[in-house]
């Protein structure tokens, strides 16, 4: 059988798949089983499984299936060539390919990423001006993300904004010459990095998988190791007993926990958005981990035996609940559509078929648009469109496909319901166990998902 990779699509006997595709509940089985040969000490062990790592199994273990013994390239994306390039090798499947100018634009862009970031960040650190004083106290917590820094505003922690962007970020309570000395040892630490994931990802995918790190992590590893000395110097002034954080499960998140251990603090993770429910290989960070339901609780407690997972209902109803901003009556509940960025057509497949049947009935549907959708790209329906996340998600009839939403509108006084037309789409939803939850209704047809909400709206006016 013949596999042909034509920009990001992978053919086979006329099948037309995308790499997320091959993320089968079965491939996903067979990843549980791999993963443990994947730990490592490094600060970046989760996201270079998540990135690479998986993807070149789900390509070994598709080819594997599918009995594939010639690959030919036409086009293909940068990084599901290099993928494609490994996984064949692993493989023993010969392929056609004749894009070696992909090697040199990326190993040149690597190394002028890294050096600009490390000269940028020098720049920011003279920039922002020294002022205040660190406030010393046994509970500390780090802000990196805004969604984060409102997540915390609703469950009033006090927080340290890390934002190397703006002047009155925590970089702002130590002088410049210390700030420079870090960003000089976070470049030489970089190097040191690289070379020993380069030495990682050659044993795990093969002799291409430089490029994938290359092309993720140059912009990214001196910015790392930059927080690493931050934080080491926070604690040090603050001699913290708690720290609380938002990353569960990215090189930050291991950073902190390295520092965590290392200064025997307690590590607390509050979430910040679903928890996976396959394997990784190294588990979720913190002592304690605040899951986003009482499902992920028992799953990931089971699966990475261990009792950190905890569900505080209290601290989680205070992230997900939107506070509402107008008056709607029972009568006037909204019947609202929650879009995804990828694969949009399947967007465009629900919407088109549910506006004709919901009219039968008088009913009409609402859209709101994921910040990555385009506006312009639904106007054709003549529909509402809702700008207010809160008007949205508040008292609503809430349908989604796979979405963080599902579980948001089940704390939000709002019916929800899972609407699964294809395989990656439910193999995705079941892959998170916090959607797992018996308020959150599931179908795999237009027609069930009228139904259901035929029933009810009737049960609410």
């Amino acid at each position: 059988m013949k596999l042909i990779v034509q920009g990001k699509l992978i053919i086979v006997g006329g099948d037309t798949k995308s790499l997320d595709d091959l993320h089968t509940k079965e491939f996903q089985k067979f990843s549980n089983e791999q993963v443990d040969k994947f730990k490592n000490s490094t600060f970046y062990v989760n996201e270079l499984f998540i990135y690479f790592i998986q993807n070149s199994l789900a390509l070994q273990y598709f080819i594997r299936e599918q009995k594939i013994n010639e690959i030919e390239l036409k086009k293909p994306n940068s990084n599901l060539y290099f993928l494609v390039l490994d996984a064949a090798k692993k493989s023993g499947v010969q392929v056609r390919e004749n894009f070696r100018s992909y090697k040199l634009k990326r190993r040149s862009l690597f190394y002028f990423e890294l050096v600009s970031s490390f000269i940028y960040l020098i720049f920011l650190m003279i920039k922002i001006p020294k002022s205040g004083e660190l406030k010393e106290s046994k509970e500390l917590t780090i802000v990196r993300t805004e969604s984060f820094k409102s997540k915390l505003g609703k469950i009033g922690y006090d927080y340290l904004y890390e934002n190397p962007f703006t002047k009155n970020s925590v970089y702002s309570f130590f002088n410049r010459s210390s700030r420079l000395v870090w960003v000089l040892k976070s470049f030489i630490k970089s190097c040191q990095q690289y070379a020993k994931l380069l030495d990682l990802m050659n044993g795990y995918v093969g002799v291409n998988a430089m490029y994938l790190v290359q092309e993720f992590y140059g912009k990214r590893l001196v910015h790392t190791n930059l927080y690493f000395y931050l934080l080491k110097n926070i604690i040090a002034r603050n001699k913290p007993v708690v720290l609380n954080t938002g990353n569960n499960l990215d090189r930050y998140a291991f950073v902190e926990e390295y520092l965590a251990k290392e200064n025997n603090i307690k590590l607390v993770c509050i979430p910040h958005g679903l928890e996976y429910g396959f394997k990784l290989p190294k588990c979720f960070t913190g002592d304690i981990f605040y899951a986003t339901s009482e499902n992920a609780v028992k799953y990931l407690n089971k699966m990475y035996n261990t009792d950190k997972f905890v569900f505080n209902k209290s601290v989680i109803k205070s992230i997900f609940s939107k506070e509402f901003k107008l008056c709607q009556t029972v009568s006037g509940k909204k019947i609202v559509y929650f879009s995804e960025p990828r694969e949009p057509w399947v967007n465009h497949e629900i919407i088109s078929a549910l506006i004709p049947l919901l009219s039968k009935n008088n009913l009409n549907l609402t859209l709101k648009l994921h910040p990555k959708d385009k506006r312009s790209d639904y106007l054709m329906y003549n529909i509402e469109i809702l700008d207010n996340i809160e008007n949205a998600i508040v008292n609503s009839i809430c349908i989604s496909r796979k979405s963080t939403i599902l579980l948001e509108a089940i704390y939000n006084n709002s019916a929800a319901c899972a609407i699964l037309l294809n395989r990656k789409d439910e193999t995705l939803f079941y892959s998170f166990p916090s959607l797992q939850d018996a308020k959150i209704n599931v179908t795999n047809s237009i027609e069930g998902l009228y139904n259901w909400i035929n029933k009810h709206y009737q049960k609410t006016t």
